[in-house]
């Protein structure tokens, strides 16, 4: 869901605010969060919004909507801190919780209303109501939120089997250039839907695999980019773990300062050696000299889910260069 930051009263201007959502374009989740700290002190609404992310990148939602919702009661004017909430209450599956967080958005000063609309409409659809999606989207003419609507439009044709008018949608909005990191998530999904309907349609899944992980070049950590590799594979066991794997490895093309990186990855599969081969096919895009696990864990069975990828995380490179 989309989320624009810097338009509310309490959002000044100031290098830690700045700061805090650059920590949060690059990754830096940890840092973000303390960076957030900083923020407080100059009692800036930016600082909930801040943390909030931070902690729902690093797979802490009910943290992030314990900030939200301390943020809300001190700055009730900060239109972006309430469509935060209403998104994480909608992820939760709290409906009535974020209606009513949208709608307490828009009666903020300065609110960009269009985004609160955005966020209603694709909310509509989480609850399944497909048809009322795309009737509410038609109302949303701000051309900052092209792709997003797009987004959101192909999703809700896609759910009610409207998908020749999905590709004609698809084949409009993949030759355009995204320009901000929500436009790029967008175009994203995008593609990924646009696979999906074709490989349905008949495209021979071998080619759609090629064709996904080419997008794995540019975007490692995409979500939908990674389910669709995993469905295309539709590999299943009754002895399939989920690990969360920290691996430490070369980059063929890293300048000679960088000794190496460390880059976090959730998987399922049967054992270490069959989740490195996951890993290995992803890295394997743009090469490595090696690649070892730093760090293991099993968090769960899971044997009614295919094996892949479920999760790349933020690369984080060392040596005198890093």
């Amino acid at each position: 869901m989309t989320n624009r930051e810097n338009e509310d009263q309490g959002h000044p201007s100031d290098p830690w605010v700045s700061l805090g959502f650059q920590q949060l374009r690059d990754g830096e989740f940890e840092d973000a969060l303390e960076t957030a700290k900083k923020v407080e002190e100059l009692r800036a609404s930016a600082c909930f919004e801040i943390a909030a992310q931070a902690h729902a990148n690093l797979g802490d939602p009910e943290a992030a909507i314990a900030v939200l919702e301390h943020g809300v009661s001190e700055a009730p004017n900060a239109w972006p801190n309430w469509q935060l909430l209403g998104n994480l209450y909608a992820d939760a599956g709290r409906f009535d919780d974020a209606e009513d967080a949208y709608r307490d958005a828009l009666q903020c000063n300065h609110v960009w209303a269009q985004s609160i609309h955005l966020n209603q409409a694709i909310l509509l659809g989480q609850q399944g109501h497909h048809e009322r999606t795309l009737t509410a989207l038609d109302a949303i003419d701000d051309s900052d939120l092209l792709f997003e609507v797009a987004s959101a439009r192909m999703n809700a044709l896609f759910c009610v089997g409207k998908n020749d008018e999905a590709l004609a949608l698809a084949d409009t909005i993949l030759v355009q250039e995204p320009q901000t990191a929500s436009d790029e998530d967008a175009w994203y999904f995008i593609s990924v839907i646009d696979m999906r309907i074709r490989m349905a349609a008949g495209l021979d899944p071998q080619e759609v695999r090629e064709r996904a992980l080419a997008l794995l070049i540019e975007y490692p950590e995409n979500d939908h980019v990674l389910a669709l590799i995993r469905d295309i594979r539709d590999e299943r066991s009754k002895d399939s773990k989920y690990y969360r794997l920290v691996i430490q490895g070369n980059s063929l093309d890293a300048p000679a300062s960088v000794e190496g990186f460390y880059v976090p990855y959730d998987v399922v599969a049967e054992s270490e050696e069959e989740a490195m081969t996951f890993i290995e096919e992803v890295e394997s895009l743009t090469g490595f000299d090696h690649l070892e696990i730093e760090e293991s864990e099993v968090l769960t069975a899971r044997v009614r889910d295919p094996k892949g990828i479920y999760r790349a995380g933020t690369r984080t490179l060392f040596g005198t260069g890093a």
